[in-house]
C-alpha cells in the first residue's frame, strides 16, 4: 500500500505531527483500504489542493512549483491537520509527506508576528535541508522566514542567522 494514516486528538498537546520517512508501510484497515481502492481506480477524492481547503495563495505557489494535484498521503493528512488532529502518517519515499505537513503548517504562520512560530525536527541533516528547501518554495512573497539549523555546523554563524531571521 502507498500510505498509512492514523489520526487522533490529544488536546493537552495541541496539534502535533509525526511523519515517518520509511520506504514500506502496511495498510491500517477498512478506511485506509477503501481510500487506497478509490485512488487506485483513479477516482478523485478532492478537487485539487483547493478542495482540501488550502488557501488560494498557497495553491498558486504550489502551481508555480508545478504541483497541482495532491498525492494520496496529502489528501489524507492535510484535512486532518486543518481539523486540529494529531497525525501519524507513513508512506514510501517520494509520495509527498513533506508537503503533507508543510502546507497546513505554512497556513497557520502569521508573517506579521516576528518570532518563531514553528519548529520542525528532522533526524538527519539531509532531511532537514530537504524540508527547508520545500518550505522556501511555499512561502513565496509572504514574508515568512525559513532557517535550517543543523548539528555539525558553526554554532555562532547559525545563531547570527537565526537572530536575523526572527
Amino acid at each position: 500500500s502507498e500510505s498509512d494514516l492514523r489520526t487522533g486528538s490529544i488536546p493537552v498537546l495541541g496539534t502535533s505531527i509525526f511523519l515517518n520517512f520509511f520506504k514500506r508501510a502496511p495498510g491500517l484497515g477498512r478506511s485506509f483500504a477503501y481510500n487506497t481502492f478509490l485512488l487506485k481506480r483513479g477516482i478523485v477524492m478532492t478537487n485539487g489542493f483547493a478542495g482540501l481547503k488550502v488557501c488560494a495563495r498557497t495553491v498558486e505557489l504550489l502551481k508555480k512549483a508545478e504541483i497541482t494535484k495532491p498525492m494520496p498521503v496529502q489528501e489524507q493528512v492535510i484535512p486532518a491537520i486543518f481539523a486540529g488532529k494529531d497525525v501519524i502518517a507513513r508512506a514510501q519515499t517520494g509520495t509527498g509527506k513533506t508537503l503533507a505537513f508543510l502546507v497546513p503548517l505554512m497556513e497557520k504562520i502569521n508573517p506579521e508576528k516576528k518570532y518563531v512560530q514553528a519548529l520542525i525536527i528532522a533526524p538527519t541533516r539531509e532531511l532537514a535541508m530537504q524540508i527547508s528547501l520545500e518550505a522556501k518554495k511555499l512561502v513565496g512573497e509572504t514574508g515568512i522566514k525559513i532557517l535550517a539549523v543543523c548539528g555539525g555546523r558553526d554554532l555562532e554563524q547559525q545563531k547570527h542567522k537565526m537572530q536575523n531571521v526572527t
